[in-house]
């Protein structure tokens, strides 16, 4: 019995905070169905969490163990010269290559690596000193800018345009 493994995500570079399919295809290359019972584990590096299982396609069996990190499928009933699909639902919680295993029977494995994009959720907030102001008083405006992550946002940049008859300014500016 000649079986072979692949495996492929739906989207080679997610962002932080995505969720993501693989499909795992196991071939039968062989004359005769594959009936015995055949283990697939996949072992999830940190950075990308188990959802669910969408399906199993063209074989018999489910999922038999899972924890956030590893997902273990016990499967029978292969058709020879087909493929048994695995398609399973993962959550991207770390940014930076991600290599995915996957092992059958303890023998044979293959992977998938995919690149994910930090993704920073920034808001700003502007508020004035006093709505009202006379010719040659001072207003102060106080603009906040959050990261809501998951990410770290670097290198950001706010501008501002400030409102007619204001002369002149002066920029005080915080880290965090």
């Amino acid at each position: 019995m000649k079986l072979d493994v692949d495996k492929t995500a739906s989207d080679l570079t997610p962002h932080v905070g995505d969720t993501i399919e693989y499909n795992i295809t196991i071939i039968n290359n062989g004359n005769n169905d594959y009936t015995r019972e055949l283990t697939v584990v996949d072992d999830l590096p940190e950075g990308l969490v188990y959802e669910s299982t969408v399906e199993i396609i063209n074989a018999t069996g489910g999922v038999t163990s899972h924890s956030s990190n590893q997902v273990t499928w016990t499967i029978r009933n292969i058709p020879h010269n087909s493929r048994a699909i695995i398609i399973i639902k993962v959550s991207v919680t770390k940014d930076g290559e991600l290599t995915n295993n996957v092992t059958l029977d303890n023998d044979l494995k293959v992977n998938e690596t995919v690149t994910a994009i930090p993704s920073a959720d920034l808001s700003i907030n502007k508020t004035v000193s006093s709505p009202t102001v006379h010719n040659g008083s001072t207003v102060t405006w106080t603009v906040t800018v959050k990261n809501n992550g998951p990410s770290k946002a670097e290198n950001v940049r706010v501008t501002d345009v400030l409102p007619d008859g204001l002369v002149s300014f002066r920029v005080v500016g915080g880290s965090g």
